[in-house]
Protein backbone atom coordinates (compact mmCIF):
# COMPACT_ATOMS: atom_id res chain seq x y z
CA UNK A 1 0.00 0.00 0.00
CA UNK A 2 2.95 2.40 0.50
CA UNK A 3 3.59 2.41 -3.24
CA UNK A 4 -0.05 3.16 -3.95
CA UNK A 5 -0.09 6.07 -1.53
CA UNK A 6 3.13 7.45 -3.02
CA UNK A 7 1.72 7.34 -6.54
CA UNK A 8 -1.63 8.83 -5.66
CA UNK A 9 -0.10 11.68 -3.69
CA UNK A 10 2.73 12.87 -5.89
CA UNK A 11 1.92 12.53 -9.56
CA UNK A 12 -0.74 13.76 -11.92
CA UNK A 13 -0.38 14.49 -15.61
CA UNK A 14 -2.43 14.83 -18.79
CA UNK A 15 -5.91 16.14 -19.41
CA UNK A 16 -9.32 14.68 -18.71
CA UNK A 17 -12.68 16.12 -19.83
CA UNK A 18 -14.03 18.64 -17.31
CA UNK A 19 -17.41 20.25 -16.72
CA UNK A 20 -18.69 23.43 -15.12
CA UNK A 21 -21.90 22.48 -13.37
CA UNK A 22 -25.03 24.60 -13.43
CA UNK A 23 -24.61 25.26 -9.70
CA UNK A 24 -21.08 26.64 -10.19
CA UNK A 25 -22.12 28.68 -13.22
CA UNK A 26 -24.93 30.23 -11.16
CA UNK A 27 -22.60 30.89 -8.21
CA UNK A 28 -20.12 32.63 -10.49
CA UNK A 29 -22.86 34.69 -12.17
CA UNK A 30 -24.24 35.87 -8.84
CA UNK A 31 -20.79 36.74 -7.54
CA UNK A 32 -19.89 38.63 -10.71
CA UNK A 33 -23.11 40.64 -10.69
CA UNK A 34 -22.46 41.66 -7.08
CA UNK A 35 -18.93 42.85 -7.90
CA UNK A 36 -19.23 43.82 -11.57
CA UNK A 37 -18.60 47.54 -11.14
CA UNK A 38 -15.35 47.07 -9.21
CA UNK A 39 -14.16 44.21 -11.42
CA UNK A 40 -14.72 46.04 -14.70
CA UNK A 41 -13.24 49.31 -13.42
CA UNK A 42 -10.09 47.60 -12.18
CA UNK A 43 -9.71 45.63 -15.40
CA UNK A 44 -10.04 48.80 -17.48
CA UNK A 45 -7.17 50.26 -15.49
CA UNK A 46 -5.12 47.17 -16.24
CA UNK A 47 -5.87 47.40 -19.97
CA UNK A 48 -4.78 51.04 -20.03
CA UNK A 49 -1.56 50.11 -18.19
CA UNK A 50 -2.55 51.94 -15.01
CA UNK A 51 -2.34 48.69 -13.07
CA UNK A 52 0.11 45.79 -13.29
CA UNK A 53 -2.49 43.13 -12.49
CA UNK A 54 -5.85 42.44 -14.08
CA UNK A 55 -7.78 41.74 -10.89
CA UNK A 56 -7.62 42.36 -7.14
CA UNK A 57 -6.29 39.48 -5.08
CA UNK A 58 -9.54 38.99 -3.13
CA UNK A 59 -11.47 38.51 -6.37
CA UNK A 60 -8.78 36.29 -7.87
CA UNK A 61 -9.11 33.94 -4.89
CA UNK A 62 -12.87 33.70 -5.42
CA UNK A 63 -12.47 32.80 -9.09
CA UNK A 64 -9.74 30.29 -8.25
CA UNK A 65 -12.00 28.70 -5.65
CA UNK A 66 -14.85 28.21 -8.12
CA UNK A 67 -12.55 26.95 -10.87
CA UNK A 68 -10.90 24.54 -8.45
CA UNK A 69 -14.27 22.90 -7.87
CA UNK A 70 -14.67 22.29 -11.61
CA UNK A 71 -11.30 20.53 -11.89
CA UNK A 72 -11.17 18.75 -8.53
CA UNK A 73 -8.32 20.99 -7.43
CA UNK A 74 -6.12 20.12 -10.41
CA UNK A 75 -4.63 22.03 -13.31
CA UNK A 76 -7.02 21.70 -16.24
CA UNK A 77 -4.13 20.91 -18.60
CA UNK A 78 -1.68 18.67 -16.71
CA UNK A 79 -3.81 17.44 -13.77
CA UNK A 80 -1.23 18.34 -11.16
CA UNK A 81 -2.22 19.92 -7.88
CA UNK A 82 -0.34 22.97 -6.50
CA UNK A 83 2.10 20.87 -4.45
CA UNK A 84 2.89 18.40 -7.22
CA UNK A 85 5.49 20.21 -9.29
CA UNK A 86 3.52 22.57 -11.51
CA UNK A 87 3.52 25.46 -9.08
CA UNK A 88 0.69 27.54 -7.69
CA UNK A 89 -2.70 27.44 -9.38
CA UNK A 90 -3.48 30.44 -11.56
CA UNK A 91 -6.42 31.67 -13.62
CA UNK A 92 -5.88 31.03 -17.33
CA UNK A 93 -7.89 32.85 -19.97
CA UNK A 94 -8.28 30.38 -22.83
CA UNK A 95 -8.74 33.32 -25.20
CA UNK A 96 -6.24 35.97 -24.04
CA UNK A 97 -7.75 38.84 -22.06
CA UNK A 98 -5.00 41.27 -23.08
CA UNK A 99 -5.98 41.22 -26.76
CA UNK A 100 -8.54 43.61 -28.21
CA UNK A 101 -10.55 40.76 -29.74
CA UNK A 102 -11.09 38.95 -26.44
CA UNK A 103 -10.90 41.61 -23.72
CA UNK A 104 -14.69 41.38 -23.45
CA UNK A 105 -14.29 37.78 -22.27
CA UNK A 106 -12.00 38.62 -19.36
CA UNK A 107 -14.73 37.62 -16.88
CA UNK A 108 -16.55 35.09 -19.03
CA UNK A 109 -16.65 31.94 -16.88
CA UNK A 110 -16.56 29.79 -20.02
CA UNK A 111 -13.22 31.40 -20.88
CA UNK A 112 -11.56 30.74 -17.51
CA UNK A 113 -9.55 27.64 -16.60
CA UNK A 114 -7.51 26.66 -13.52
CA UNK A 115 -3.90 26.22 -14.63
CA UNK A 116 -0.69 25.56 -12.75
CA UNK A 117 2.08 28.10 -13.14
CA UNK A 118 4.05 25.82 -15.49
CA UNK A 119 1.15 25.31 -17.89
CA UNK A 120 -0.04 28.90 -17.71
CA UNK A 121 3.46 30.17 -18.43
CA UNK A 122 3.93 27.74 -21.33
CA UNK A 123 0.60 28.72 -22.86
CA UNK A 124 0.98 32.45 -22.36
CA UNK A 125 -1.24 34.39 -24.76
CA UNK A 126 -1.46 31.54 -27.24
CA UNK A 127 -4.54 29.43 -27.86
CA UNK A 128 -3.78 28.25 -31.40
CA UNK A 129 -0.70 27.18 -33.34
CA UNK A 130 0.84 28.82 -36.40
CA UNK A 131 -1.59 26.94 -38.64
CA UNK A 132 -4.59 28.39 -36.84
CA UNK A 133 -5.58 25.21 -35.00
CA UNK A 134 -6.85 25.78 -31.46
CA UNK A 135 -5.48 23.77 -28.56
CA UNK A 136 -7.67 21.47 -26.47
CA UNK A 137 -10.03 23.07 -23.99
CA UNK A 138 -10.80 20.30 -21.45
CA UNK A 139 -14.23 21.82 -20.79
CA UNK A 140 -15.29 21.31 -24.40
CA UNK A 141 -14.23 17.68 -24.80
CA UNK A 142 -15.75 14.27 -24.08
CA UNK A 143 -12.96 11.88 -25.12
CA UNK A 144 -9.34 12.98 -24.82
CA UNK A 145 -8.09 9.84 -26.60
CA UNK A 146 -9.35 11.38 -29.82
CA UNK A 147 -6.78 14.14 -29.40
CA UNK A 148 -3.88 12.72 -27.37
CA UNK A 149 -1.85 9.54 -26.95
CA UNK A 150 0.85 8.55 -24.49
CA UNK A 151 3.93 6.72 -25.74
CA UNK A 152 4.37 3.81 -23.33
CA UNK A 153 8.15 3.67 -23.85
CA UNK A 154 9.15 7.33 -23.71
CA UNK A 155 6.22 8.64 -21.66
CA UNK A 156 5.93 11.42 -24.21
CA UNK A 157 2.52 12.91 -24.85
CA UNK A 158 1.70 13.07 -28.57
CA UNK A 159 -1.02 14.84 -30.49
CA UNK A 160 -3.42 12.70 -32.53
CA UNK A 161 -5.89 15.28 -33.81
CA UNK A 162 -5.10 18.80 -34.98
CA UNK A 163 -6.23 20.10 -31.58
CA UNK A 164 -4.03 17.57 -29.85
CA UNK A 165 -1.00 18.49 -31.95
CA UNK A 166 -1.59 22.18 -31.28
CA UNK A 167 -1.87 21.52 -27.53
CA UNK A 168 1.37 19.53 -27.43
CA UNK A 169 3.12 22.21 -29.48
CA UNK A 170 2.02 25.12 -27.30
CA UNK A 171 2.04 23.38 -23.90
CA UNK A 172 5.06 21.22 -24.66
CA UNK A 173 7.35 23.09 -22.27
CA UNK A 174 5.09 21.96 -19.46
CA UNK A 175 3.66 18.64 -20.67
CA UNK A 176 6.70 17.14 -22.42
CA UNK A 177 9.77 18.07 -20.42
CA UNK A 178 11.85 16.34 -17.77
CA UNK A 179 12.92 19.53 -16.03
CA UNK A 180 12.65 23.27 -16.50
CA UNK A 181 13.67 26.48 -14.82
CA UNK A 182 10.91 27.93 -12.66
CA UNK A 183 11.44 30.87 -10.35
CA UNK A 184 15.19 30.59 -10.82
CA UNK A 185 15.19 26.96 -9.71
CA UNK A 186 15.11 23.64 -11.56
CA UNK A 187 11.64 22.12 -11.34
CA UNK A 188 10.63 18.60 -12.32
CA UNK A 189 8.54 18.49 -15.46
CA UNK A 190 5.48 16.43 -16.30
CA UNK A 191 7.34 13.97 -18.53
CA UNK A 192 9.73 13.09 -15.70
CA UNK A 193 6.81 12.49 -13.37
CA UNK A 194 5.02 10.27 -15.88
CA UNK A 195 8.12 8.08 -15.98
CA UNK A 196 8.04 7.93 -12.18
CA UNK A 197 4.42 6.84 -12.28
CA UNK A 198 5.32 4.04 -14.69
CA UNK A 199 8.10 2.85 -12.38
CA UNK A 200 5.73 2.98 -9.43
CA UNK A 201 2.99 1.00 -11.19
CA UNK A 202 5.48 -1.53 -12.56
CA UNK A 203 6.89 -2.20 -9.09
CA UNK A 204 3.40 -2.74 -7.73
CA UNK A 205 2.48 -5.08 -10.58
CA UNK A 206 5.66 -7.11 -10.21
CA UNK A 207 4.87 -7.47 -6.51
CA UNK A 208 1.34 -8.52 -7.40
CA UNK A 209 2.66 -11.15 -9.80
CA UNK A 210 4.36 -12.88 -6.89
CA UNK A 211 0.93 -13.51 -5.37
CA UNK A 212 -0.59 -15.34 -8.32
CA UNK A 213 -0.95 -18.43 -6.17
CA UNK A 214 -3.10 -16.42 -3.75
CA UNK A 215 -5.99 -15.18 -5.86
CA UNK A 216 -7.57 -13.15 -3.06
CA UNK A 217 -4.35 -11.20 -2.47
CA UNK A 218 -3.80 -10.70 -6.19
CA UNK A 219 -7.36 -9.46 -6.58
CA UNK A 220 -6.89 -6.94 -3.76
CA UNK A 221 -3.70 -5.64 -5.37
CA UNK A 222 -5.32 -5.15 -8.76
CA UNK A 223 -8.43 -3.61 -7.27
CA UNK A 224 -6.27 -1.20 -5.27
CA UNK A 225 -4.57 0.00 -8.45
CA UNK A 226 -7.83 0.43 -10.32
CA UNK A 227 -9.38 2.38 -7.48
CA UNK A 228 -6.69 5.01 -7.94
CA UNK A 229 -8.29 5.91 -11.26
CA UNK A 230 -11.07 8.44 -10.85
CA UNK A 231 -11.72 11.97 -12.05
CA UNK A 232 -11.39 13.37 -8.54
CA UNK A 233 -8.02 11.74 -7.93
CA UNK A 234 -4.78 13.46 -8.75
CA UNK A 235 -3.51 10.99 -11.32
CA UNK A 236 -6.48 10.18 -13.48
CA UNK A 237 -5.33 10.00 -17.10
CA UNK A 238 -1.76 9.01 -16.35
CA UNK A 239 -2.70 6.12 -14.11
CA UNK A 240 -5.53 4.98 -16.37
CA UNK A 241 -3.27 4.85 -19.40
CA UNK A 242 -0.28 3.22 -17.76
CA UNK A 243 -2.23 0.67 -15.73
CA UNK A 244 -4.72 -0.44 -18.38
CA UNK A 245 -2.07 -0.71 -21.09
CA UNK A 246 0.58 -2.39 -18.94
CA UNK A 247 1.31 -5.96 -20.17
CA UNK A 248 1.69 -7.32 -16.63
CA UNK A 249 -1.67 -5.85 -15.63
CA UNK A 250 -3.33 -7.52 -18.62
CA UNK A 251 -1.64 -10.82 -17.76
CA UNK A 252 -2.80 -10.72 -14.15
CA UNK A 253 -6.36 -9.77 -15.04
CA UNK A 254 -6.54 -12.74 -17.41
CA UNK A 255 -5.26 -14.98 -14.61
CA UNK A 256 -8.03 -13.75 -12.28
CA UNK A 257 -10.56 -14.24 -15.07
CA UNK A 258 -9.56 -17.89 -15.41
CA UNK A 259 -9.18 -18.67 -11.70
CA UNK A 260 -11.87 -16.56 -10.04
CA UNK A 261 -14.64 -15.49 -12.47
CA UNK A 262 -16.71 -13.72 -9.79
CA UNK A 263 -13.77 -11.58 -8.72
CA UNK A 264 -12.97 -10.89 -12.35
CA UNK A 265 -16.43 -9.39 -12.81
CA UNK A 266 -15.66 -6.81 -10.16
CA UNK A 267 -12.34 -5.98 -11.79
CA UNK A 268 -14.04 -5.76 -15.18
CA UNK A 269 -16.47 -3.17 -13.82
CA UNK A 270 -13.61 -1.02 -12.51
CA UNK A 271 -11.80 -1.37 -15.83
CA UNK A 272 -14.87 -0.19 -17.75
CA UNK A 273 -15.12 2.82 -15.45
CA UNK A 274 -11.44 3.66 -15.97
CA UNK A 275 -11.33 3.30 -19.77
CA UNK A 276 -12.83 6.73 -20.56
CA UNK A 277 -9.76 8.33 -18.95
CA UNK A 278 -7.27 6.20 -20.90
CA UNK A 279 -5.23 7.70 -23.75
Amino acid sequence: MNILRLCAREFAELMIPLRKTEALIKAYKNWFEENESELVSYFEGYMSDQKSDWIRQKHRKKIQSLLSETSYGKCAYCERKPDEGGGNMEVDHFYPKKTEAFKGRAFDFDNLLPACKQCNTAKGQRYENSEGNEIINPYNEINMAVHLSLDQKTMRLNGVSEKGKAAVCILGKSLNTNSLIQGGRIAKGAMYKRAEIRKCVTRKLELSRKHKQHTDVLFDHLKGLLELIGKRRACTATFATIILRHPVFKELVEFVKASAPSKYQELAKLIREAKPFCL
